[in-house]
């Protein structure tokens, strides 16, 4: 869902590195979501508590919203009227919950079917996207079996790892499934993993032994990567020096002075993305709500 659907479902693409390297942000994982579930499939029900949703009722309460919201954007619809079909053959997590290999929980499902109809009347995500839409998934692979994608793996963090043989330049189909350590200050690390998000990915490389150790925000650590050795190191804090976004972590914005400072509110000016609070976006100069009918999704690109 360009601005929605891969923070929600946790459908990260594949990061790629050369040898011995352990470059890239991480993508998104499978959520933490242990409800009890009955699934079959794209068009599955699953139901608790005596109350049942249907999993197509997501995709038709994503697709109406987008309509509405990209028509009122000023976007022509005919990219979108085969949106019900186009998002289940982009998003591969039909695939994998048709396979059997993630499961659905009903209770975030229903949740976040509501949350997708409240963000298509109000046309913004910002404060409307529940954080129940990143508990929908649960992996059901266990650590060092075969997988697809992370989103396969339960628990979170994890790693799909797919490691290239020598000379190979594609990436395997498959790959294992491994958990993530959790890093202190100075060990080499993967990548940083910030709060409300999951920070499992798929990962190709052909590093015979790639870290796969994360450096947690919630600790005060980042993983820098300057120079070949990337280790974890303290954040900066609110008006310290920085060299990279990562540096000021994600409540704080650095500058191109080299400085962390807070982040924008609502309505302050901008000149991009990053200087916004969470849940905000830079557009025409000015702070404001995520928007559900966004370019990249009205164009028909929901992945």
């Amino acid at each position: 869902m360009a601005v929605v659907w891969s923070a929600i479902c946790a459908c990260g693409g594949v990061v790629e590195t050369g040898s011995g390297t352990t470059g890239g942000s991480s993508g998104t994982g499978a959520s933490a979501g242990r409800a009890g579930s009955s699934t079959g499939g794209g068009g599955s029900s699953t139901g608790t508590g005596g109350s049942t949703v249907s999993f197509q009722e997501l995709v038709k309460a994503f697709c109406d919203g987008t309509r509405t919201c990209c028509q009122r954007a000023g976007y022509p619809l005919d990219p979108l009227v085969d949106c019900e079909s186009a998002f289940q053959q982009q998003i591969d997590v039909f695939a994998l919950v048709e396979k059997g290999t993630i499961t659905v929980n009903a209770g975030p499902l229903q949740t976040c079917v509501q949350a997708f109809r409240s963000a298509g009347s109000t046309c913004n995500q910002g404060g409307q996207i529940d954080p129940a839409c990143r508990e929908i998934f649960t992996g059901t692979i266990a650590a060092e079996a075969s997988c697809e994608q992370s989103d396969e793996c339960a628990g979170d963090p994890v790693v799909c790892l797919k490691v290239r043989p020598p000379g190979v330049t594609t990436t395997p189909a498959t790959g294992i499934c491994k958990p993530a350590a959790r890093g202190k200050v100075g060990d080499s690390c993967f990548s940083t993993c910030s709060p409300d998000r999951s920070c499992s990915t798929t990962y190709s490389t052909d590093g015979p032994a790639p870290t796969l150790t994360l450096c947690y925000e919630e600790d005060g650590l980042f993983c820098s990567r300057v120079g070949t050795d990337p280790r974890c190191t303290p954040l900066s804090t609110l008006g310290g020096t920085c060299s990279t976004y990562d540096s000021c972590g994600s409540k704080l914005f650095c500058t191109s002075a080299s400085v962390c400072v807070e982040r924008k509110p609502a309505g302050a000016a901008c000149t991009e993305n990053g200087e916004c609070g969470v849940a905000l976006t830079c557009a025409s100069g000015i702070c404001g709500p995520l928007p559900l009918g966004n370019q990249k999704t009205c164009s028909g690109d929901y992945n």
